[in-house]
């Protein structure tokens, strides 16, 4: 007999998604990505005696921020308990969620209207759960975040830019310049 911990880790990262799909309201729901398993290097035939996971929470709402970590704690300590194994839990808040403030998200809509073509400018009505420094900026100042693409096919940048294929349309930085330049020059204007 033997206390498994890959049997363990397996559960367990199943037993996550009932967080999402049982303990938090559907509207904020968070996304839980277990994007690391490692183990003890041995054997093909040893069942090793520990294994690490490690991953990401993704979520636009602080209270189901807080309450996701409550219970993948809960959810970890449960499934060991279950199987007599014991674990340890490290859970490390990454950034605030990005938000849009009001005016320097018109500054930059304005920015780039100034640039682009209508066609090239799509505003998103959905918020995505991106995991991004930006996020602690606005404790700082009012700000935005906007996204300027580079997707060319012909080039092959059309991959997003977390995929190990990205390839950045270097000819592209040329708008993300100016629509940072046209936001400066907006703003000392003002001043």
């Amino acid at each position: 007999l033997a206390v498994d911990p890959v049997i363990i880790q397996a559960e367990m990262i199943l037993a996550f998604q009932t967080i999402v799909s049982r303990k938090t309201n559907p509207i904020y729901s968070p996304t839980i990505s277990t994007t690391v398993v490692k183990t003890a290097e041995g054997p093909a035939n040893v069942i090793p005696d520990t294994v690490r996971l490690a991953g990401s929470v993704r979520n636009l709402n602080a209270e189901v921020r807080q309450e996701t970590a409550e219970w993948i704690k809960k959810v970890a300590n449960g499934v060991c308990d279950l199987h007599g194994a014991t674990c340890k839990v490290r859970y490390t808040f990454g950034y605030d969620t990005v938000i849009n403030d009001d005016i320097p998200y018109g500054m930059s809509l304005k920015a780039a209207q100034n640039i682009l073509n209508e066609k090239a400018i799509i505003v998103m009505k959905d918020p995505i759960p991106a995991s991004e420094d930006f996020g602690s900026y606005r404790k700082i100042a009012p700000s935005t975040y906007f996204l300027y693409g580079g997707a060319n096919e012909e080039k092959q940048t059309n991959i997003t830019p977390h995929h190990p294929k990205y390839k950045a349309d270097e000819e592209s930085f040329y708008y993300g310049a100016m629509m940072f330049l046209s936001i400066v020059e907006e703003t000392l204007m003002k001043k």
